[in-house]
C-alpha cells in the first residue's frame, strides 16, 4: 500500500520542488516555492492543530487545489463545512478565518508572494471542532 508519504514525495518530484524550502506544520508539512507563489503540502491531520484554533491570512488569497485524497475545509464568519475531493478546488479569502482537515495533498497558489507575518490565529469552539472530528472520522482511508 502506497502511504502518503510516497504521494507527497510523488508529487514534489513531478513539480520540480525537491529544492524547495520544506517545513513542518501542525497536521503534516509543506514546501514553499523560492517565489512563494505555490506551496505542496501534506495534510495528515487538521492545520492549524486544534490548540491553535482557525488559520487567518491578513493579506494573501490562497486558492486551495487538492490533487489526492479528501480535504474537510471549514470557514468561519459565515461557516462553512464541506469536502474537497481530488481535482477541487477551494479559494481562501484574506480575513476569513478557516481549518483544512483530512489525508491529502494539495497545491496551494497564492495571488502573492508568502509572508509569514501577514497570517495568524483565531480561537475555536469545542461545538466546531467536534464536528470537524465527526466529517473526519467518516473520510474513507
Amino acid at each position: 500500500m502506497i502511504q502518503i508519504e510516497q504521494i507527497y514525495e510523488a508529487y514534489k518530484a513531478q513539480l520540480g520542488a525537491q529544492a524547495w524550502p520544506e517545513y513542518t506544520v501542525p497536521g503534516g508539512k509543506s514546501a514553499v516555492s523560492p517565489d512563494g507563489l505555490r506551496c505542496l503540502v501534506l495534510t495528515d491531520g487538521r492545520y492549524p492543530a486544534a490548540a491553535e484554533g482557525y488559520h487567518v491570512n491578513d493579506t494573501i488569497t490562497e486558492t486551495e487545489e487538492v490533487l489526492w485524497g479528501a480535504a474537510v475545509v471549514e470557514l468561519v464568519e459565515p461557516f462553512e463545512l464541506f469536502t474537497l475531493q481530488a481535482g477541487e478546488r477551494a479559494v481562501l479569502a484574506p480575513g476569513r478565518p478557516y481549518s483544512v482537515s483530512g489525508k491529502c495533498c494539495s497545491l496551494i497558489h497564492m495571488d502573492r508572494r508568502w509572508d509569514s507575518q501577514q497570517k495568524r490565529y483565531v480561537s475555536v469552539s469545542p461545538e466546531r471542532a467536534e464536528v470537524v472530528r465527526a466529517l473526519l472520522a467518516a473520510l474513507p482511508g
